[in-house]
């Protein structure tokens, strides 16, 4: 049986073994990849695995035994969306309203003057707004506009 070569570059100074499907030392690596870490060695950069310290005489990560074990971590707890209750929302007051802190809400402000009513929204001017005036845009395939109809022909 043999293993398919793992993407990427390989580790410094080995080479895939198909049949063993693993990398292993490359007869030309150069001898500090080939010897095996020394005692004492230094400790690699970076924080260490889930539960391992670093193990000088070994030179590598171990599992620490003192740690007592990990419990899982628990749910974390949503924030509830939106203002806390009772908290002034930000942004601008609704027209003619005030905040309240007792009632934790926008209340209507009596000393305030009366809001102006406002204007009534004016009408698009359209084609039905204006008998016989030409429509905005392109005209409908192979018809002319006629004066006369109001309409396309």
């Amino acid at each position: 049986m043999s293993f398919t070569k793992p993407r990427g570059r390989p580790p410094k100074g080995k080479d895939w073994d198909a049949v063993l499907g693993e990398w292993v030392i490359a007869p030309d690596a150069p001898e500090e990849v080939k010897a095996p870490p020394t005692p004492g060695s230094s400790k690699p950069r970076g924080r260490p695995p889930s539960g391992k310290i670093w193990s000088e005489e070994a030179g590598e990560w171990v599992f620490d035994e003192s740690a007592p074990a990990a419990a899982p971590k628990p749910a974390a707890k949503r924030k509830p969306s939106g203002p806390k209750p009772g908290s002034k929302p930000r942004g601008r007051p609704p027209l003619g309203k005030i905040w309240s802190e007792e009632a934790g809400e926008w209340v209507v402000d009596e000393s305030a003057p009366a809001a102006a009513p406002k204007p009534p929204k004016r009408k698009a001017e359209t084609s039905e707004s204006k008998p016989g005036s030409k429509p905005r845009g392109r005209p409908p395939k192979g018809k002319e506009w006629s004066e006369e109809a109001g309409a396309y022909v």
